[in-house]
């Protein structure tokens, strides 16, 4: 008996015991392994700081794609570049990382999400809704360091306008180069993805920029009336409310545009003593009138419209302009009118886009607003002595690209101008986009990246001492 009892009542003991070391060991792992889940949770929020680089990659297509991730505090900083869409340092909003993900949301340059997560020392996921398509992507780190910029408000006024814009500039004291920037034909502000992708790209290579709201869009008020002669007034006021800053080398102000600005850089340049370069792209040497009929007729052909219509609306138009442009013949011009009214040509959109008649019909003399064969922009490149950076593309439908170029390289050689690079990019069009593909059912759009490096290298160069 004593025996028995005495190994039931070890046993007694030794049962607890053994289930409490049990119990023991996944009490003490589930810590530890909520530790490490913790610890590389915080490493991973840690670890996100930096330059990365990589691709999106959709149907054997890929898509440059760089983000800069900085932290201040709890909160995350991010900035996206994608080059071959001309974004660079588009704002985003970023949510906290849960567990292992980051979501990073953007408006520019059209709505999209990016989920990453880790994976070794890279970040991959996915990209939803960019041109339309749920891409993957793929990035690693290149650099510790974020690029990251400065901003500052500038307000300027000039007649019934008040501008509204902000001066980009890169990190430091300065002083930088420093551009103006003027805009496209459409109400351009300075979130336009172009207008302010241009800003920030030279933004990361020392350069500052003042962008600012057309008048009459954004914040700027005034006249929407975009006249080209109120238009340049803005830009030589924008030019006035930064050239006093510490922060901008008063040796290196820089006037720019591409497409309508490439009318009013040149404009602003011959008549402020203080530009001391000019950029631009798709700059017309031919009048605003010749470039209308040349843009026309073009798009016209590109849509199929036959080659006889195209050269009677031609005709049409440009009997009307020399009406603008004179005022004679009033009623000849209004017998033309109704007539043309019959013809399927006149229905054209692209004719109708560039006629221009009055509400209250044809004025009793020259056009009230516009003369549409004066003046001649050579006047303006006759006046401009500084260094002048000027590109085109090949397949440009709405400017000349060989005549216009031939134009301003005459005008430099007459004046003794030897600081003008005039170049034109082969198969790129009016924006610097490239063609697609024709055997590619899918690509992303894609800019010129060789006018890009062009225009940051010449920038670069721009450090000199005023002429």
């Amino acid at each position: 008996m004593y025996r028995q009892n005495r190994f039931r009542w070890s046993v007694g003991l030794l049962l607890p015991a053994f289930w409490l070391a049990i119990l023991a060991i996944p009490t003490t792992s589930c810590t530890a392994a909520s530790e490490h889940v913790e610890l590389h949770e915080q490493r991973f929020s840690k670890d996100l700081v930096g330059h990365w680089e990589g691709t999106l990659n959709y149907q054997k297509k890929t898509y440059a794609i760089k983000i800069d991730i900085s932290r201040v505090g709890k909160k995350y900083h991010v900035t996206i570049d994608l080059p071959e869409y001309l974004v660079y340092g588009a704002p985003t909003e970023v949510a906290e990382p849960t567990k292992k993900e980051l979501t990073i949301r953007s408006n520019t340059p059209s709505k999209f999400e990016i989920k990453l997560h880790r994976e070794r020392d890279r970040l991959v996921g996915k990209c939803i809704g960019f041109r339309g398509v749920k891409s993957e992507i793929e990035l690693r780190r290149t650099n510790d360091t974020p690029v990251e910029y400065q901003y500052e408000s500038v307000e300027f006024k000039n007649g019934d306008g008040h501008l509204r814009g902000t001066f980009v500039k890169p990190k430091g004291k300065g002083p930088f180069p420093t551009i103006v920037w003027t805009h496209g034909s459409g109400p351009d502000t300075r979130k336009t993805f172009y207008y302010s992708g241009r800003a920030h790209l030279l933004a990361q290579h020392g350069v500052a920029s003042l962008i600012y709201d057309k008048r009459g869009a954004g914040k700027s008020t005034g006249s929407k009336f975009w006249d080209l002669t109120v238009l340049t007034a803005d830009a030589l006021a924008a030019i006035d409310a930064i050239k006093t800053r510490q922060d901008v080398d008063r040796s290196a102000i820089g006037i720019a545009g591409f497409s309508q600005g490439g009318w009013i850089a040149p404009a602003v340049a011959a008549k402020h003593r203080d530009v001391d370069f000019v950029i631009v792209g798709a700059t017309p040497g031919i009048t605003s009138g010749e470039q209308n009929i040349f843009s026309m007729v073009n798009r016209m052909r590109r849509d199929g419209v036959d080659q006889e219509s195209i050269a009677a609306a031609k005709q049409f138009v440009t009997r009307l302009y020399r009406f603008y442009e004179t005022g004679k013949d009033r009623q000849g011009m209004s017998d033309e009118i109704e007539k043309a009214k019959s013809k399927r040509w006149f229905k054209n959109k692209w004719v109708r886009g560039v006629l221009f008649i009055p509400r209250q019909g044809l004025p009793n003399g020259p056009h009230p607003a516009w003369s549409p064969f004066s003046p001649d922009p050579m006047d303006n490149w006759r006046k401009i002595q500084v260094p002048v950076l000027s590109m085109w593309g090949s397949d440009d439908i709405d400017v000349p690209a060989k005549l216009s170029r031939q134009k301003i390289e005459q005008v430099m050689q007459e004046i003794g101008n030897t600081k003008a690079t005039l170049k034109i990019f082969k198969n790129a069009n009016h924006g610097m986009w490239k063609p697609k593909p024709k055997d590619s059912a899918f690509d992303w759009p894609r800019q010129e990246m060789a006018a890009q490096k062009l225009m940051v290298q010449w920038v670069k160069q721009r450090k000199s001492p005023r002429r």
